[in-house]
């Protein structure tokens, strides 16, 4: 393990791998980005395990638009793959983390940051 990569983490408190996200070239732990796997021709998002090449990025809108305008989903998993837009590729996270009322400005259906109205 290289120096410059042990106090990386350090720096994060965490003794997650780091990894780095191909919108805005960050490195943080794993654990603060989602996986990205290129289904066909198409870019789905990785919740569990699934074999195959892939990347990281940020759950950030501004770090996937950056990514696609680089053209950095298809250099990252080498190949020319289709890229669906922010809110359908994160759609299934949403529904599984329990986020299926936010927006992706993080607001509730309401427009209330921590409303307790449906």
């Amino acid at each position: 393990m290289t120096g410059r990569l042990a106090s990386e983490r350090q720096r994060a408190g965490d003794s997650a791998p780091v990894r780095t996200c191909i919108g805005c070239r960050l490195r943080e732990p794993r654990t603060r980005m989602v996986r990205l796997v290129a289904q066909g021709q198409t870019v789905s998002v990785c919740l569990g395990y699934r074999q195959g090449r892939g990347a990281w990025i940020h759950y950030r809108l501004r770090c996937w638009e950056k990514a696609q305008k680089i053209g950095a989903f298809s250099r990252a998993l080498r190949q020319r793959v289709s890229v669906p837009s922010f809110s359908d590729a994160f759609r299934e996270v949403r529904l599984v983390l329990g986020y299926e009322d936010l927006d992706e400005s993080g607001l509730e259906a309401d427009g209330h940051p921590m409303s307790t109205q449906r």
